[in-house]
Formats: C-alpha cells, structure tokens, sequence
C-alpha cells in the first residue's frame, strides 16, 4: 500500500493497520470484545469501521467516529458493535452444541477493517457538487449535529453503489430521526448548523475465509498498467465471455440471459435482460469466438451466441420483443449480421426475427426524409450501423441505402457529440467502405483526439483515485468520475488502430506507438472494472460475477452490456493489433522477395 504525504501523516503505518485487524480477527474468532478498561488501546485513529460477512452475507457492521480527536478506543467500539450484533446473527440453535458451532463460525467469518483520519469539512460550494464532491466508495463521510456524528465507511458505500450526497442526506436524516431531512439540499442543512466532512481511509479484507487481509483501494486492487500486454488482453477476453456464458439462462424458458447481476445480493434486477442487451451480449460473445478460433473458449462463445440470438426470436409471456422499439431490433440485427448465411438458414427462428426486426429498422429511417421522429439522436449511429448489417439480409436494404444512413447520422450530429454516436457509428463507416477511402476519417480521428483528451492520466488523479485512470470523462470538473460509459467510445478506438486510413504504419511508426499506449491505459480500465481477484469478497457468491464488468468501480452491479462492451474493447484490440503484425510480417516478406 502507498500512502500519500497527508495521509501518512494522519493513518497508521501499514503494519499497525495489520496488528489492528489481527487484533479484530481474534476477538471474531471468540465473539467477545474485551471489556474497556482491559483494553490496551489500539492505533490513535478518529474513526473505525469494521464490517462481518459469513459465506458472502453481510452479518452486521459497526462503526465509530470522533471528530475532535483521535481516539485509541475507535477499533474497540466499532469492533465491540459489529460482534455484538453479528452474535445475534448467528444462524445457531441454542443448545449444548451452540458455542461450538459460534466458534466454527468465527473462523469462517471474513473480516473487514476501516481506520479513519481526521474529518475535513466539505468546503459549502462543493456540496452542491455531482457526488457532493467527494470520490464515492474512495474515502469516510461525515455528518455531524452537535455532539452525535455520523460515519459511513468504504465498505458500506461500495456495497450499496451509493452516491456520496445521498449517504450524506441519509445520515443527517438519521441523526434528526426525520426522514424529510434527506430531502433537503446539504447546503440548506449546512447552514442550519450540520457539518459534513470526509476522511480518509486505509481499508483491509479479508478475500476469502481464512485468508490474510489486503489493503485496498475502493474495495479493490489497482491494475498496473504493464500488466496489459496482449496475453493478459486475451485472458481477460475470455474471462469476460465466460461470464457472460454464464448469464445464459438456464432453463427451458427462452430468456435469453439475466439481467443486471447485484453482486452483494446475488439477486438479478430485473431478472431477464433487456433485448437490446441480449443482442448485445451475443455480438460481444460472436466477436470474442472469431478472435478465438480453434479454440474450446471460442466454439462456447459462438454456440452462447447463437443460443442468446435464438431466444430472442421467441418472445416468452411478458418478455418484451426485439422488434418492439428500433434499438433492440437494430442491436438484434448487429448480431443476425454476425452470423453467416448457413446459421442463419439454419432455423426457422431466425427468419422470423431477421424479417420482423429488419421492418422496425427499415421504419426508423427513410432516405429522403431522414430519421424517424421517434429515433433518440444518439441511436442514429446505432441504426446506421444496423444498416450496413443489413445489406443482402432483406429487400430493399442496399449499400446505398446503409451510406446514406451514415452520412445522415454524422450530418446530424454536432462534431463534439459524435462520441455519442460511438462505436456504431464507427463501425458503420468502416464496415460498409472496408475497400475504399474512408469518407469520415477526418471525423474519426477528430473525435479520438477528443476522446485522448479527456482520458484521465495517473499523474493528473489524487493518491485516491488511482483506480480510474485510463478512463475517459467529457469534463476537467474535479468530481468527473469516468464509469463503464466510458468503454463506448473505446471500442471504436480500439478498431480504428487496427484501420490504416485513420492509424497508418505499424509498431515503429510513431502514430502506432502513441495509439497503443493509450489504449493499453484504456484498457486498465476496463480491467478495474471487472470483478475479479480482491474485489470479490464483496460477492455473495463470487462465481457468480467473477469475469463480469461494474457499472462504476464504487457500484455492486454487473451489467450485461457494461460486460459486452468491455469484451467488445478487448476484442477489437486484439484483432487491430493482430492486424498491425501481421502487416509488419507482409512487408518484411514483400522486402526479403526483391531481388
């Protein structure tokens, strides 16, 4: 762990930080706390936060905070509270085995352990701020009224994907024991006499029962950049399909796969997911299968696929149908373009969802007239692309038809927003006019400078917020957080790499060198987003998510396409870069044949 000069000087060392969880671990073992006056004392910290989970379930949480001064007797209080209510928690019948099964269960529970720093009040004019201007789930909040404060550590914001404002509101709601007090603006509390204040945290868990305590960063582990060369790339590829093989529904019903996954709970919301990404989910899996050719890994991804796209062609009771809006059937018509003419043949099933979503595409734009009123603006890429998908797929879906698509859809788009448009839009322009001149090159490399512009640098972040480089925001604003909507406008970056009319030359060549290390940052970020090694302790069942992509490194919830999108980045970097060898290996075979 790396402390920053201010934290130093206000946390313990890191081998302090340990004794004090060894000292929390042993009183969890035996459920019993000390009685105060036999307390030695522990670190003199202003706060504590110590959180109890059993086979992935939160049994109770404790937490203490002093604002004046630092107290030895903080781990002491939060641990006591924590014990006291976890022994209540106990799933134990009271009989003569009792004890024995509590202490069974102590050295199955897994430990988590805050220690805060000072308070430092949030300056009025940030309070008003998106996150109240604080980095959610990176460090304490703190509401005071009076003598009775109120502390809300890292575990509990990253558990609940809670928005730093609201757990503010929420805790001076608590402390007035009035509920309408969360509806009031922080500032309006401020000036009727709350104080409201952050702290910064060391935070260690344990990842698994019995294991050792880590130090993390909101509830998770920095990514190194390094660490994304074109193996890892791969392994994460097929870590992320793997678990979006896993969200295949199971049963006989044809649901295609779960919705939204709440790692915490384990519980999906809403259970099935959303046709559009259903669709998704399959291109991403059809992608991911044609990087991986020959492989086991890439035969599953496809058969998944074909499965995902199946089920979306038969519309279960109260499912919503692909062809219900023009963004579901145009991402549905993305994946019928993924699969070739024989699978497509191949079942009845199929027909019928490439006529009845190729009509609600054909509807939602009309070469003379344009797009429909009913079409979002930032869907015109989408349906654009779903043109070019379409080409030789139904009647009267010509290239000419997919070009004038495109260039409405640019037109029609001021050029700051065409990140907006991405990576459809994109891949539109670059699918249809693969053997030509690209007509929006300019126009691409333009939004990929924006888009570098805005992606946030190790050097630029605070000790903090270490975890979100690599990401890219559209605001310098001190509180722009970038989540998985950044993986959009990636996506089409990592194809354009691999394109020579927008990124010409090859490994050496300056342009190529300059692409790759932004995108390998890029892709650290997709890598901090997925929910794998220290991060799972947070899952009730970490199987389950393992692989699969967060909305936000703060947020619990796995998402279908922050997962497909995220496969998607990878995938496309993998074959640009692939692409760039093997045209290095052309040209030196083109030299060594002259004579």
């Amino acid at each position: 762990m790396v402390l920053g000069p201010a934290r130093a000087q206000t946390l313990p060392s890191p081998q302090a930080s340990l004794d004090a969880h060894d000292t929390v671990r042993a009183w969890v073992r035996g459920w019993s706390v000390p009685e105060r006056a036999r307390f030695e004392g522990g670190p003199s910290i202003h706060g504590a936060a110590v959180t109890l989970r059993l086979d992935g379930q939160i049994l109770s949480r404790g937490a203490w905070f002093t604002a004046d001064q630092p107290d030895p007797l903080a781990i002491w209080h939060a641990a006591g509270e924590a014990v006291r209510l976890a022994r209540a928690a106990l799933p134990i019948e009271n009989d003569a085995l009792a004890e024995d099964r509590a202490a069974e269960l102590g050295e199955r529970t897994t430990i988590s352990l805050e220690l805060f720093g000072p308070p430092i009040a949030i300056p009025p004019e940030e309070l008003a701020l998106p996150y109240a201007g604080c980095s959610p789930g990176a460090e304490a909040l703190v509401v005071r009224a009076g003598d009775a404060v109120r502390v809300t550590g890292v575990d509990a914001q990253v558990t609940r994907g809670s928005d730093p404002a609201r757990v503010l509101a929420s805790m001076a709601a608590d402390i007035t024991a009035q509920g309408e007090t969360a509806l009031r603006p922080l500032s309006e509390l401020a000036e009727n006499g709350f104080t409201f204040s952050r702290a910064a945290v060391v935070h260690m868990a344990m990842p698994f029962e019995g294991a050792s305590p880590v130090f993390l960063d909101r509830a998770g582990r920095i990514v190194p950049s390094q660490t994304m060369r074109t193996p890892e790339m791969r392994a994460m590829a097929d870590s992320i399909a793997a678990h979006i093989r896993s969200r295949v529904w199971p049963g006989v019903e044809h649901f295609g796969i779960g919705g939204p996954l709440n790692a915490v709970t384990g519980r999906p919301d809403p259970v099935v997911a959303r046709p559009f990404e259903q669709a998704i989910s399959a291109i991403a899996l059809f992608r991911h299968a044609a990087v991986s050719a020959g492989t086991e890994q890439g035969a599953e991804s496809e058969r998944a696929a074909l499965r995902i796209v199946r089920d979306l062609g038969t519309v279960e009771p109260g499912e919503e149908a692909p062809w219900s809006d023009p963004i579901a059937a145009s991402a549905t018509v993305g994946a019928l373009g993924e699969m070739t003419p024989a699978q497509r043949a191949s079942d009845p099933v199929f027909e019928v969802l490439r006529v009845r979503c190729l009509n609600e595409v054909r509807d939602a734009f009309d070469p003379d007239t344009g797009f429909a009123e009913r079409v979002a603006p930032a869907a015109y890429g989408l349906i654009a692309w779903a043109h070019v998908r379409a080409v030789g797929m139904g009647e009267g879906f010509t290239a000419e038809r997919a070009e004038r698509a495109i260039r409405a859809a640019f037109r029609e788009t001021p050029p700051g927003n065409l990140v907006s448009q991405m990576p459809f839009l994109a891949w539109a322009d670059m699918d249809l006019n693969a053997d030509n001149a690209l007509p929006s090159a300019v126009a691409l490399r333009a939004m990929r400078d924006l888009c570098w512009e805005h992606q946030l640098h190790w050097r630029d972040l605070r000790p903090l917020d270490r975890d979100l480089a690599g990401g890219i925001v559209f605001t310098r604003s001190r509180v722009a957080l970038p989540t998985w909507q950044s993986l959009r406008p990636m996506a089409a970056l990592a194809s354009m790499l691999g394109d020579t009319r927008v990124t010409p030359g090859s490994f050496t060549s300056p342009d190529i060198a300059r692409e790759v290390v932004r995108l390998t940052d890029a892709l650290r970020f997709v890598r901090q987003l997925q929910m794998e090694g220290e991060c799972l302790y947070l899952a009730r069942s970490p199987v389950q998510v393992s692989g699969g992509l967060r909305r936000a490194t703060w947020d619990p919830t796995v998402s279908p396409e922050a997962s497909a999108m995220g496969l998607l980045t990878v995938t496309e970097a993998l074959r640009s870069m692939h692409g760039i060898v093997r045209r290095e290996q052309q040209r030196r075979e083109s030299v060594q044949s002259k004579p």
